[in-house]
């Protein structure tokens, strides 16, 4: 917090290149707004998958409460309240609203995916992209539903 409040902030960190982490805050009425106790960033770089920076702060968030609880108990940690920003919270029907990518709808994603399935074949050659002066090879998983 404050970034990617409400549901799958994993998610929408890394769709909007935003911080990731783990917040102990307290619960309040308004959702993800209660005062900040500690909180701890996890950091990921691109290229990175949604399940690998889950599992990262997950992986953290035990170790982080166990390392904050007593401290808390104690007093030796205060809250702050959280300063009031104009943020988004996020809610799950945006989640299915954003993973339901219509190739039909977009020429300029079609394009993409067709040019990635074009270059796919196998560990030695496939399609190259760059960003930030960095390339990477490419390729997709994709797989009927119905």
């Amino acid at each position: 917090m404050p970034y990617c409040r409400g549901r799958d902030p994993i998610v929408w960190a890394l769709r909007y290149g935003l911080p990731a982490g783990v917040t102990l805050h307290e619960i309040s009425a308004e959702v993800d707004s209660g005062a900040i106790w500690c909180q701890e960033e996890i950091e990921y770089n691109f290229p990175c998958k949604g399940g690998v920076l889950y599992n990262k702060v997950v992986d953290s968030a035990f170790d982080f409460f166990c390392d904050n609880w007593g401290l808390i108990r104690s007093g030796v940690i205060a809250s702050k309240s959280q300063k009031k920003i104009d943020q988004k919270i996020f809610r799950r029907r945006e989640l299915w609203a954003d993973q339901s990518i219509d190739l039909d709808v977009s020429n300029q994603i079609f394009d993409f995916v067709i040019r990635v399935l074009a270059h796919d074949f196998g560990d030695d050659y496939s399609a190259v992209i760059s960003y930030q002066g960095k390339r990477y090879s490419v390729r997709l998983n994709i797989n009927e539903l119905y």
